[in-house]
């Protein structure tokens, strides 16, 4: 063999020399790699969403100082959604990986109440677009606004709704044309007489909110 003779080059009629793994067929187009590579899945904020969709909504977790885990019925129910949404305070990156490993795509924002290592991942607000639909997620905390959700609110324009949370409290009503919820806490209720997260139900039509409430032993 000629030492200038390519490496794939069979030696003679009959003869057989193995594909060089990764190396593409230029006839075929063919990887002859036996595992070729996955490309990565894109990030969840690149995705188009589409309606119908529903979408678990959590805020306030405050995971481990509150709870070490969600308790079971709000996983059983945020590995039945499309979409996770979560308006902050988290507060670790462990707590973050854990909802994520519920299963469905998970944007968060972050709180108050972040590490520093969250506060360098998570953005503070963000807004998510399902079909015609803009959703805007915030913690509340800071901005304009005598109330949470008046800073909220004054935090977008042009969304159809507004999830936010930071104090604890549940809302699930329209205020002059967009729907602004706070799934309350799963796990610091405070004053309220319940624990609680959220659903959307997004549908070509429009964006409906339910708080769900529930006790602990």
């Amino acid at each position: 063999m000629n030492e200038s003779d390519p490496p794939n080059r069979p030696k003679g009629p009959g003869s057989y020399r193995p594909p060089v793994p990764g190396s593409v067929n230029l006839r075929t187009g063919a990887d002859n790699s036996q595992f070729p590579p996955l490309p990565p899945p894109p990030p969840a904020e690149e995705r188009v969403w589409t309606p119908p969709l529903t979408i678990g909504v959590l805020a306030d977790t405050h995971m481990p100082s509150r709870a070490r885990e969600l308790p079971y019925l709000v996983t059983h129910a945020m590995r039945n959604v499309g979409l996770i949404l979560h308006a902050g305070d988290l507060t670790t990156l462990d707590a973050l990986e854990r909802i994520r490993r519920l299963g469905p795509p998970v944007l968060a924002v972050r709180g108050n109440m972040e590490s520093p290592d969250v506060r360098m991942r998570l953005p503070v607000q963000r807004i998510v677009a399902v079909g015609p639909w803009r959703i805007g997620v915030v913690h509340g905390d800071g901005g304009m606004g005598r109330t949470t959700a008046e800073r909220a609110r004054r935090s977008f324009s042009d969304v159809a709704c507004i999830i936010f949370g930071h104090s604890h409290q549940p809302m699930n009503e329209q205020v002059d044309g967009v729907l602004m919820f706070n799934p309350g806490s799963p796990t610091d209720r405070r004053k309220e007489l319940s624990f609680s997260y959220g659903l959307l139900q997004v549908t070509d039509e429009g964006i409906t909110g339910e708080i769900i409430r529930f006790h602990r032993d």
